[in-house]
């Protein structure tokens, strides 16, 4: 399945995000495709939200993945960060707009 606009759906962790939590529970059987043109705003949870919509076991709960990683980037030990672009890797893609432009 196919989302765009995906970053609507960064918060399906949140209990209060029905609409995302419905998506996620209905399509749990379905590979899926995310696609956004908006940048994360420097939040983890936000790419703990769109991750676990893809794949809930990628991280764990959200407990688990707030104990190694909430600190944030800039506090991240060089094994978590290394760990966290490991976890990502099989199911992200960034382009940048200066790729686009180039092409």
């Amino acid at each position: 399945m196919i989302f765009d606009e995906a970053h609507r759906l960064r918060n399906v962790y949140k209990k209060f995000n029905k609409i995302a939590r419905a998506l996620r529970s209905a399509t749990e059987v379905f590979s899926k495709l995310l696609l956004t043109a908006t940048p994360l705003q420097n939040s983890l949870m936000e790419l703990y939200g769109l991750i676990s919509f893809i794949d809930p076991h990628i991280f764990g709960d959200e407990i688990s993945f707030r104990k190694q990683f909430s600190r944030g980037t800039k506090e991240l030990s060089q094994a978590d960060f290394i760990d966290l672009k490991q976890r990502i890797s099989p199911v992200t893609h960034r382009t940048l707009n200066v790729r686009l432009q180039n092409m």
